[in-house]
This record gives structure tokens, C-alpha cells and sequence, in this order.
């Protein structure tokens, strides 16, 4: 599995030199691939529209089946989402938005399709989710999910390195498309500490509103800690 989520970034290194971007992404993706437990919050920030604010998502999971995904609105209209899963049992809220927070389904992770693990359940539960995420998906490392981000980067670039209270960051860069066939309309960075763990992501995105070009900043602050003390407490089956 970790070969796989390797060579969706490394592609388009060629030759291996360290530290290439592509190399650089490759070996974040692999730490979170690899990771049995993972702990902390991802929080969008954006500042376009009435919806201002911030959303964050709280996220713990303990491999192969335990998940949790709390995201909270911070803004006028607010809202929760939250995705649980006990190991046996997953929840989440119906996708439907005119059902929100008016009930939960529920199925069972050893279902017809056999055993689940995290990703099968961040995939079938993520509709009713605010905001899926490139970090959340990176975190959660399903290749599927994975092979779509690297479609989107259409270029991988060095963006040179940046300090910010004392600790140094690897910046990738480059041109950024919705999906693998798109023309290119904005471009991308994400922020790499040291220890190869993602503490920013961000896309400037091109829009025409009204005839009129619009650009788009979101952005995303990462704090995640993997392999780190989860809270079983968070895995209970919410109904």
C-alpha cells in the first residue's frame, strides 16, 4: 500500500533527488498511510462570502475501523456533522441537506461487501460531511481519494522552504485543476514540516461571477499527531 501512495506523487519526479516536491508529498502521504492511530483538527479558513468564517474538523481514528470526524461551522448559518465508527458499527448523518441534523443512519462495518476499514467508511459516510477535504483526504489515505488529488495538481514544484516560530517548512507548489481533465484554473501550496507532516494546504481558485474573474483562497491549517493517544470515548455509535 505504501509503493502505491508513493508512486501516485513520484511520477513526476523522474530521477529520485532529494528533497524533490514530488518526493517530499510522497513522504507525508506514506506517514499518514502507514499511521495505526491519528489524532487533532484541520480548520478552513475562508473570507469570500457571507458564509465568512471558519469550519473545523476534529478527527481521531485507530486502525483497521475506528473513526471519528466532528466538523463545526463557525459561521452565521453554523451546523455539526459528525461521523463515528466503533469497530463494529458506523454513523453518520443522512447526506440529504433538507434532513440535516433530523437523523442518522447507521450500518454495520462487517456488511455485505465484508470488512470494512477506515477508508471504506470515510467513503460512504463523506457526503454528509461539510467539507472533505484535500488534508482530510490525504489523512484518511484512501488511493482513491488519493490518485484524485494527484490528478488535480497539475504541476509539483518547489516553492523553497519558510520559518514560522522557530520550525522550518518544505513548500510545494504548483497549478491546480478540479479534476484530472480540467483546464487549469488556479494553483496550490501545501506546507511540509521536517517530519514530513502537512500543517498547510491552500487553493486560489479563478471563478467568473457575473462575467467578472473571482478569486477563491481556501485555505486549510493542519494539526494532526500520528500515532497518538486516542480517545475511545469518541468512537461511540451516535444515533
Amino acid at each position: 500500500m505504501i509503493a502505491t501512495v508513493l508512486a501516485l506523487v513520484v511520477t513526476f519526479a523522474g530521477p529520485v533527488q532529494e528533497p524533490t516536491p514530488s518526493a517530499k508529498i510522497g513522504f507525508m502521504l506514506a506517514k499518514y498511510n502507514s499511521a495505526r492511530t491519528l489524532t487533532g483538527t484541520i480548520v478552513k479558513t475562508e473570507g469570500n462570502s457571507q458564509e465568512s468564517g471558519q469550519l473545523i474538523t476534529d478527527l481521531q481514528y485507530e486502525r483497521p475501523a475506528k473513526l471519528y470526524i466532528r466538523q463545526t461551522r463557525q459561521t452565521i448559518s453554523g451546523g455539526a456533522w459528525t461521523v463515528t465508527s466503533d469497530g463494529k458499527y458506523f454513523s453518520y448523518d443522512k447526506p440529504d441537506t433538507e434532513s440535516h441534523g433530523r437523523g442518522r443512519l447507521l450500518e454495520e462495518v462487517d456488511g455485505k461487501y465484508g470488512r470494512l476499514k477506515i477508508a471504506e467508511i470515510y467513503a460512504a459516510s463523506s457526503k454528509s460531511l461539510a467539507d472533505r477535504s484535500a488534508p482530510l483526504d490525504m489523512a484518511i489515505s484512501r488511493p482513491e481519494d488519493l490518485q484524485f488529488l494527484r490528478n488535480q495538481w497539475a504541476t509539483v514544484n518547489s516553492g523553497g522552504t519558510k520559518e514560522v516560530g522557530g520550525e522550518k517548512f518544505y513548500v510545494v507548489s504548483g497549478k491546480w485543476r478540479t479534476y484530472g481533465e480540467d483546464q487549469v484554473s488556479g494553483n496550490y501550496e501545501m506546507w511540509i514540516s521536517a517530519t514530513n507532516d502537512l500543517r498547510m494546504y491552500v487553493v486560489r481558485e479563478l471563478i467568473i461571477v457575473g462575467g467578472a474573474e473571482t478569486l477563491l483562497i481556501h485555505k486549510w491549517d493542519v494539526n494532526l499527531k500520528v500515532d497518538d493517544q486516542v480517545n475511545p470515548k469518541l468512537f461511540k455509535v451516535i444515533l
